[in-house]
């Protein structure tokens, strides 16, 4: 009788973690749909070289266009989440980095001064997010000063993979 109990509370600890994952699946993608990733602040930030003081009650889109101010290169969605966390002391994963990513990419501003991706080996996982000035005069990839951390390429990340 022990070994089914023992079996029955093992069978229920993986569903346990099993529903921890959808659960925050769900909430994820509810925020999306929902539009709580709208951006609540009305003064917006114009891509120009002079950087503002960084607030952290800034919208993600604004906090996306500070860091690529400063860093004034190509960054990863993954970097951008690790920046803004740096300087808010946060936590955020890169879903709403990405979200707010997509939405400065539809964002219609001039051509120079517009948000675009590149994607190194045409690799969605290696999309790189920065200004379309900062391409080469053929527009086929970044300039040398304004290219991405080649760190943040999927084939360059150590992934630890955990087997339960």
């Amino acid at each position: 009788m022990s070994s089914i109990l023992k079996n029955l509370k093992t069978q229920r600890d993986k569903l346990k973690k099993e529903l921890a994952i959808i659960e925050k699946a769900i909430t994820d993608l509810e925020i999306i749909s929902n539009g709580d990733f709208q951006e609540t602040d009305t003064q917006t930030i114009p891509l120009e070289l002079d950087t503002p003081k960084y607030k952290p009650e800034w919208s993600m889109k604004n906090k996306i266009k500070f860091f690529l101010q400063q860093e004034r290169r190509f960054l990863h969605a993954s970097e951008l989440a690790m920046l803004i966390n740096n300087k808010d002391n946060t936590n955020i994963k890169t879903l709403p980095v990405s979200v707010a990513l997509n939405r400065l990419l539809k964002d219609t501003e001039n051509s120079n001064g517009r948000i675009i991706n590149v994607k190194h080996n045409d690799n969605l996982r290696n999309a790189f997010w920065g200004l379309h000035a900062w391409l080469t005069a053929d527009e086929q990839r970044p300039k040398n000063e304004h290219m991405f951390n080649k760190d943040f390429l999927w084939e360059n990340r150590k992934v630890e993979i955990t087997i339960e």
